[in-house]
C-alpha cells in the first residue's frame, strides 16, 4: 500500500514502529509541504519540475524503517508511506511539552474530530499532577528527616513549567464550559459517546472548574515544599462567567440585547398543512418563518436553487444566531479557502458577521450540518433591526403574509377606460397612500404623452388625475365617470374639435 503526501491534524508527533516488514518513508518540512508541493498536487512519485519547478527547493528526507527501529515524525510534518514488503506496524501520537503549543491550537481550532483532546489534556494534566506531588512529598520526607530538599532535575523542571501553562489553558476551558452550558443549555455538555469512549468506558463529563483548583493546589503545595509546614491554600473567589444575561432557562437566547428580547415576544410557529413550493412565491413576497421556535415576518431577496450551504453553530452565542451560510463565505480558522469536501459535519470554520467590510469580523462556528436544496436570502422584520439577513431552506417558511404588487399599468395605445379597468382588477390587495401616489404619477405621464402626440407639441397643463385608488364605490364611480369621458374628449382632439372647458370644476 501507499499513501499520498499528507499532514496529519492534531498537534500531535507520530511514532511509527513496524513489527513485520518494512516500510518506506518520504518526509518534508512543515514549512515547505503546502508551498513547495502547490497545496499538495505536485507528486513526490513521479517528479515534474518543469510543472511544479519549486518542489526542487523543497527539504525532503527519504527513509526504510525496518523492524527494531521507530521513526519519530514531529507534529505537522507532511510524509508518505509506502509498504516495501507485506508490512504490519503499529503507530502512535505523541504529547509533550515540545508540541504542547500546536495541541493546544488543534484544540481550538478542532480540525481533528477522530482525535479526543479533551480526554488526552485531561489525562495529561492529571499525569503532571501526580509527578509534582511525589515532588512534594519526597521534599517533605527529607525535611522531616533533617536534610535539605533534593535540587530539581531538568524533567521536573519541564514538569511544573508544562502544569504552569496548562494551569491557563484548563481555566479558559472551565469558562469556555461554563458559557456554553449558559448560552446553549447543559444538554450541549454531555453529547453522544463516541465508540471509543464506550469501549473504555470514557465519561464526557469533566468537571474542569474542579481540576483548576486541583492544579492552584498542586502548584501552591510545590511554591512552599521546603518549609516544614505548609500553609493553607486559599483558592480565588472566582467572578461572574457572564453578564448582562436574561433571566431565562431557555438554550434559544441567553444576552439581554435588543434582538433576543424581541424574540421573546413573538408568537410561536405552527407549520402549515400544505408546505408552499417554489412557484407559490417570488422576490418582494412578504412571508412569515419559522425562527427556532417562533413565527416572524420577512420579505424575500433572493431565491437560489440548488444551493450548498452549511448550517453554523457559533461559539459563546445561542441558538437563535444559528444560522446557514453558503460554502463561498467560509474560511479556514488560520485564514485559508476552504474546499467543499473539506466542510463537513463537526468542522470548526471562520465566518464574517457586520454591516460593512469595515466593520465585519471573524466568528468561529461549527458545522453542523450541510445540504444542497433551494435556499431563500430573507430579511427579517420585527427583531429591532432591519438589518437582519439570512438565508433559510422552503421548509422554514410557514404562509405568505403579502403577495409582491403587480407593476403599475403604463396607458399606451390602450383605451382610458379599459386601462382603468385592467388596474382596478390587477390588483389584489388595497394600497397605501405612498403607492396611490406612484400609480397616479405613472398614469399622468402616459395623460400627457398622449396628448403630446395628439397635438402635435408638448404639454404643459398638468392633466387630471383619474386613476387614484380610492377607498369608497360612490368615488370609484366618479373616478370611472371622469375616465370615460377623458376617453372621449381624446377622440374629439384627434378630429380637430375644440372643447370648452367647463369653470369650477377642477376633476375635469
Amino acid at each position: 500500500t501507499c499513501s499520498k503526501l499528507h499532514c496529519d491534524n492534531g498537534g500531535l508527533a507520530i511514532t511509527i514502529a513496524p513489527i513485520i516488514g518494512q516500510k518506506e518513508c518520504i518526509l518534508m518540512h512543515r514549512l515547505d509541504g503546502m508551498s513547495c508541493t502547490y497545496h499538495l498536487n505536485a507528486s513526490l512519485t513521479h517528479i515534474d519540475l518543469d510543472k511544479y519547478p519549486l518542489l526542487s527547493q523543497a527539504r525532503i528526507w527519504k527513509t526504510v524503517v525496518t523492524p527494531g527501529e521507530i521513526l519519530l515524525m514531529p507534529q505537522g510534518t507532511f510524509h508518505q508511506c509506502r509498504n516495501i514488503t507485506p508490512c504490519l506496524s503499529y503507530s502512535r501520537f505523541h504529547l509533550d511539552h515540545v508540541n504542547l503549543k500546536p495541541f493546544l491550537e488543534s484544540y481550538y481550532d478542532d480540525d481533528a474530530p477522530e482525535i479526543h483532546h479533551n480526554e488526552i489534556l485531561w489525562n495529561c494534566t492529571h499525569g503532571l499532577i501526580n509527578n509534582i506531588d511525589a515532588m512534594v512529598d519526597q521534599a517533605q520526607n527529607s525535611i522531616r528527616k533533617g536534610r535539605p530538599p533534593n535540587v530539581l532535575s531538568e524533567r521536573s523542571v519541564n514538569i511544573v513549567a508544562t502544569l504552569r501553562h496548562l494551569r491557563h489553558v484548563i481555566r479558559d476551558i472551565a469558562r469556555r464550559m461554563a458559557v456554553t452550558r449558559i448560552v446553549k443549555g447543559p444538554q450541549a455538555l454531555s453529547p453522544a459517546l463516541s465508540e471509543h469512549q464506550q469501549n473504555h468506558n470514557i465519561q464526557n463529563n469533566y468537571d474542569w472548574d474542579t481540576l483548576v483548583d486541583d492544579v492552584d493546589l498542586c502548584l501552591h503545595e510545590f511554591r512552599f515544599r521546603g518549609l516544614k509546614n505548609i500553609p493553607p491554600f486559599k483558592p480565588v473567589k472566582k467572578k461572574a462567567v457572564l453578564e448582562n444575561t436574561l433571566d431565562t432557562t431557555s438554550n434559544v437566547v441567553a444576552y439581554d440585547t435588543q434582538l433576543e428580547n424581541a424574540y421573546l415576544n413573538l408568537p410561536r410557529a405552527k407549520q402549515t398543512r400544505r408546505p408552499l413550493e417554489v412557484t407559490d412565491i417570488k422576490v418582494g413576497d412578504r412571508v412569515y418563518t419559522k425562527l427556532v421556535e417562533k413565527k416572524v415576518k420577512a420579505i424575500i431577496l433572493q431565491i437560489v436553487p440548488d444551493l450548498r450551504v452549511a448550517h453554523l453553530s457559533y461559539e459563546d452565542y445561542p441558538k437563535i444566531y444559528d444560522e446557514f451560510q453558503p460554502y463561498e463565505n467560509l474560511r479556514s480558522t488560520k485564514g485559508g479557502t476552504l474546499r467543499d469536501e473539506d466542510i463537513k459535519k463537526g468542522v470548526v470554520v471562520s465566518n464574517r458577521w457586520g454591516d460593512s467590510m469595515n466593520k465585519k469580523q471573524d466568528y468561529r462556528g461549527k458545522v453542523q450540518f450541510t445540504t444542497c436544496e433551494t435556499m431563500l436570502q430573507v430579511k427579517y422584520y420585527g427583531l429591532g433591526s432591519d438589518k437582519v439577513v439570512r438565508w433559510i431552506p422552503m421548509s422554514y417558511l410557514l404562509e405568505i403574509a403579502e403577495k409582491q404588487a403587480e407593476k403599475p399599468f403604463t396607458a399606451g395605445t390602450k383605451s382610458i377606460a379599459s386601462a382603468s379597468r385592467q388596474q382596478t382588477q390587477s390588483r389584489p390587495h388595497k394600497l397605501d397612500k405612498k403607492s396611490e401616489k406612484e400609480v397616479d404619477k405613472t398614469v399622468e405621464t402616459s395623460l400627457r404623452g398622449q396628448l403630446r402626440d395628439s397635438l402635435g407639441g408638448t404639454c404643459r397643463e398638468k392633466p387630471p388625475q383619474l386613476l387614484g385608488m380610492v377607498s369608497s364605490p360612490r368615488r370609484q364611480k366618479a373616478k370611472m365617470r371622469v375616465a370615460t369621458t377623458a376617453e372621449s374628449n381624446f377622440s374629439s382632439i384627434k378630429q380637430g374639435v375644440s372643447l370648452p372647458i367647463a369653470k369650477g370644476n377642477e376633476n375635469t
